[in-house]
């Protein structure tokens, strides 16, 4: 017969071997934890970091490029910012509550970001495709201009639409004028006119001036303002009149401003930065 002392010995042999296995299992389920923080959750709260302080306190249709510049160095430098920030980009949108930074700043990641902001272009936040817009148009990447066209010319929010515009704008393409200029004068919410005005401007296509000075005489001071912004920058001496009209006569003092530095541009004279 078995000694006794053996038939106790196997049973508490084996509670000692599971013992040891549930050891293993929550020695692992640790290690597993640990590396999941570094590679996942650390990433995660350095990018939530830096695109808080991208935001800063400005609001979220007006995010500061210089600031994306400095957010982007928190994070090391373009190269290593890049996987990260385009990882929390694509996480729910509960979890990114500063989403219009981020999109900013993937701007400041080169070229390699450009699929990234493209994919922002259809985003469900209106001030995310918007800032999507802008920075590909200060990228001025050729792969962003076809798209950018499509949401001036689709996109259900006027302020994406113009952001849009501008962003076309920033390209200097000949072949964008025609359908800025149809935005500027046929879309039915003013803040996307007054923005493809400002598109107008910053292609400085003289074709545009007609157009511009009679927005001179728009009963919305933004749109005057934006079209005096716009005839400074072209430069061309047929819109000199009617901006000394504007400059001495406006009811706005904003828009007497805008007209008084346009008429400095057109001069050459010095203008205040």
């Amino acid at each position: 017969m078995p000694d006794v002392a053996e038939q106790v010995a196997k049973p508490t042999d084996r509670r000692g071997r599971r013992v040891y296995v549930w050891w293993g299992v929550a020695f692992g389920a640790l290690v597993l934890l640990g590396v999941s923080c570094w590679f996942f959750v650390r990433p995660y709260c350095q990018v939530r970091k830096a695109t808080r302080l991208c935001q800063g306190d400005d609001p979220p249709w007006d995010i500061n490029p210089v600031r994306a510049q400095m957010a982007v160095r928190e994070l090391g430098g373009s190269s290593k910012a890049f996987g990260p920030l385009s990882r929390y980009m694509r996480l729910p949108w509960k979890l990114t509550e500063y989403r219009e930074s981020g999109t900013v700043m993937l701007g400041e990641c080169g070229p390699q970001a450009v699929p990234e902001l493209l994919r922002l272009l259809h985003d469900d936040s209106d001030y995310v495709r918007a800032h999507a817009a802008i920075t590909l148009g200060r990228m001025q990447d050729e792969r962003g201009y076809e798209p950018l066209l499509s949401a001036m010319k689709c996109d259900p929010d006027p302020f994406v639409r113009g952001m849009a515009a501008v962003g076309l704008g920033h390209y200097g393409h000949k072949g964008a004028f025609e359908p800025i200029l149809a935005m500027q004068q046929t879309d039915a919410a003013p803040e996307a006119r007054r923005m493809a005005s400002q598109a107008l401007g910053l292609l400085k296509d003289k074709q545009a001036v007609d157009a511009l000075i009679a927005q001179l005489s728009d009963a919305d001071g933004s749109m005057r303002r934006a079209a005096a912004w716009a005839l400074g920058l072209i430069g061309d001496r047929r819109s000199e009149g009617r901006l000394a009209q504007i400059a001495a006569a406006d009811r706005e003092e904003q828009v007497r401003s805008a007209a008084t530095e346009a008429l400095k541009k057109i001069r050459g004279e010095e203008v205040k930065p």
